[in-house]
């Protein structure tokens, strides 16, 4: 029956509009008549085939009632919730998007009924269903939009405290393998104006703290503590694979070096790189740093590094 469904959806892709409203509507009605009569369920192609055809005939409207989710059917159930939506039955898509969430044992199923909801929600203005959904969402997305939404609707201080203290561990322990956890970190602390802490971040083995960064937030790190930063930044070790190549890195060394230059003297940069331990890979993002330091400053006159 359902390849004869599918053949049936293609044929009526070529038909005019009213031709597919008259299949669509007779298959709704055979559909209904065979849920009635049936001891068994229903297979759950079958039913997914009926839906996506009067939908895309235009007639899901009229049928509604005839389709209900199917535990654990991923694909019906979110073409229904969305159907649902789309006809502004917005009580029964939200009803039934929640029921699948508690009922799907593994979380990573539950990601699509929450961007539905997340659609729905924004659609009726529902702020509490937003601010959950976000709540949900945000520990596998990092999205720093929702992060405010979420905290910003927390009343306690020691609450929002305690949040925040969750969601930047988490976002530290998934750093080195998730640009989105990282980039939450550093968005964090900007937002907080924490350039103390981002500073601390530069040196760290699993830093989120990228050399673009570095060049973004150069003024608000060099200001807030002028020789910690330039010492931080002397000794970065590496960037992760995901976050740039060579060629990309060597760029950014180029301009974080002029800016260095621009920003500090001559003499401060002197004792600086002479700091560095003599050891250091020559290939790490310090050393290809120091070398290009060495060389602008010689270029503009200075003698210093001879």
């Amino acid at each position: 029956q359902t390849y004869y469904l599918v053949f049936l959806q293609k044929l009526i892709e070529d038909c005019s509009p009213e031709r597919a409203q008259s299949v669509a509507r007779q298959l709704a009605k055979d559909y209904e008549k065979l849920l009635l009569k049936s001891e068994h369920s229903i297979n759950d192609s079958y039913s997914l085939a009926i839906l996506q055809i009067v939908i895309k005939a235009g007639v899901f409207g009229e049928y509604t009632r005839l389709f209900k989710p199917i535990t654990y059917a991923n694909n019906y159930n979110q073409l229904l919730i969305h159907a649902l939506m789309e006809a502004e039955l917005y009580q029964s898509a939200e009803q039934w998007a929640w029921a699948q969430i508690s009922s799907n044992a593994n979380p990573s199923y539950n990601f699509n009924y929450l961007k539905l909801l997340r659609e729905l929600y924004n659609k009726t203005g529902n702020m509490e269903g937003r601010v959950k959904i976000a709540t949900e969402y945000l520990p596998y997305t990092f999205d720093f939009d929702d992060y405010l939404l979420v905290i910003s609707s927390i009343e306690s201080q020691s609450d929002r405290n305690a949040f925040r203290k969750k969601m930047f561990v988490r976002a530290r322990h998934l750093g080195s393998n998730s640009k989105a956890a990282a980039e939450f970190s550093v968005k964090l602390l900007a937002h907080e104006k924490d350039w103390s802490g981002m500073i601390g971040f530069i040196t760290m083995t699993d830093t989120p703290l990228t050399m673009a960064h570095v060049l973004t937030y150069f003024d608000d790190m060099a200001n807030a503590n002028p020789s910690a930063y330039l010492a931080a930044i002397l000794n970065k070790k590496y960037e992760h694979n995901w976050q740039i190549d060579r060629e990309e890195l060597k760029a950014y060394i180029e301009e974080i070096a002029a800016r260095l230059i621009e920003f500090y003297h001559p003499d401060v940069l002197y004792v600086a790189v002479m700091k560095l331990e003599p050891k250091h890979n020559r290939y790490a993002t310090s050393s290809l740093l120091a070398t290009r330091l060495k060389e602008l400053v010689r270029t503009g006159g200075n003698t210093l590094f001879d």
